[in-house]
Order: C-alpha cells, then structure tokens, then sequence
C-alpha cells in the first residue's frame, strides 16, 4: 500500500511538472516576447533619445533575453527525466561534435576530444548531447581569460558504461561551492556579469541520474575544473522503471 501511494504521488508530481511546462511554455512566453518587441519598436521611434535612455532599452532587452532563457531551461528542466526519449545506436563522437556544434566559441577557445570516441551507444542521443552541451558552454562561460581549451575525454567505466570529463583551464572552482553547483539558480558570480539561469548544470545532473548515471565536479583552488559523468552503453527503460 505504500508503495502504491508513492506511485500515485509521483504520478501527480509528474502530471503538475507537465502543466507547469505547457504554462512556461505558452502563457509566460507569449507576453514575454511582446515586451522584446515593443523595446525593439520603441528603440526604433527614439532615434535621437538621450544615450541614458537607450542604455535602459538595452539593458530592458537584455533581461527580457535572460528571462526567456530562464523559462527555456525551466522547461528543459520540467521535462528532462520524465521520458529519456527515443533510444538510438550512435557513436559517441558523433554526439560530442553535434553538442560542440552548438557552443559558440569564441576567438581563442578550441575542445580538444580524446580516448573512447568510437564506442557505440544505444541510448537516448538528445539528453547526452544536452549534457555536453551545457558543460561545455559553462566552461566558457566562466572562463577569465580571451583564450582557453576545453578537453572532452570518454573512458570506459566498468563493462556497461562510460565515464565523460569536460576539463577546463578557467580559473577553477572553490571546494565550498561543490555541493551547491547542481542546484536551481546556482551561480557563482552576479547573473549581471555573467549571462545564465542557473538552471544548466540542474539540468545536466536532471539528466544523467535519469540515465542511472552520476555527476560530480573536481576543482581545487588553483586553475582548472573538472566535471565528470557516467552513461550507460546500452539504454533499457524497463529496468529502471
């Protein structure tokens, strides 16, 4: 009987996550996107307006940007775990370049991929993808200096599964934030000085546990981070209901 009412309970989270994503997808965006584009129309009308004035229109646009992005990853975030998704076979590397494909690196950043690139996965595609695509951008996100590497490295982790690395020569994270980087609306810096949601590495840890897999950080106090997760070779949702 208790396992029944744990059942249902989690059934009903699941039902109030799906309505929460069809409202951030519908009812907070529609309006969201009228705003950008009155500031966009307005700033058109007020060609000779006071550089103050148009510093606000900027600065007005620029949190209605992070605002959309934070409902995007709020909803990436309701969805991710319900449903995996389609299960596919796939080499990894094929998934590491279409994630890095969407990074836009600027002048200077390279991803350098070594060790088991040519495994072959049969596993939902889109959420791996996700995974790196997101820590990936937070490494260049963070990143203080005008040039950087960022190295991906796939080992294997036991006979069914693989262990990613997303290393990063940025300027490294305190021990005492570990614990708190997975979690909703986690930054380490002012979200004026750098452009996030704070929903990104949430969504990553979302996805992997989802896939039975785990993610952690490794960083001292000198330069560098190193983030590592584990997925499995082969997907069978049935055994993990």
């Amino acid at each position: 009987a208790e396992r029944e009412a744990m059942i249902r309970e989690l059934e009903r989270s699941n039902q109030e996550l799906g309505q929460f994503a069809h409202v951030a997808s519908h009812d907070l965006k529609s309006p969201l996107r009228d705003i950008a584009h009155l500031a966009e129309w307005i700033d058109e009308d007020l060609e000779d307006a006071p550089e103050s004035v148009r510093d606000d229109l900027r600065t007005l646009r620029q949190r209605t940007q992070r605002m959309d992005r934070l409902l995007t990853d709020l909803l990436a975030y309701a969805r991710a775990g319900r449903r995996p998704g389609r299960v596919v076979e796939f080499v990894v590397c094929e998934a590491i370049e279409a994630a890095i494909e969407l990074v836009p690196l600027p002048p200077g950043f390279s991803v350098e991929t070594e060790g088991e690139l040519d495994a072959r996965l049969r596993t939902p595609r889109t959420p791996l993808e996700t995974v790196l695509r997101n820590l990936v951008a937070n490494a260049v996100k963070h990143h203080d200096r005008d040039a950087g590497t960022i190295a991906i490295r796939v080992d294997p982790a036991g006979a069914d599964r693989l262990r990613f690395t997303v290393c990063d020569d940025g300027p490294g994270i305190p021990q005492q934030y570990h614990d708190k980087l997975f979690e909703m609306f986690e930054t380490l810096r002012p979200r004026d000085e750098v452009e996030g949601s704070g929903v990104g590495l949430a969504l990553c840890r979302r996805l992997v546990e989802a896939m039975g897999g785990t993610i952690g950080v490794e960083s001292g106090d000198s330069r560098g981070s190193t983030f590592a997760f584990t997925w499995p070779r082969t997907w069978r949702e049935s055994e993990h209901p």
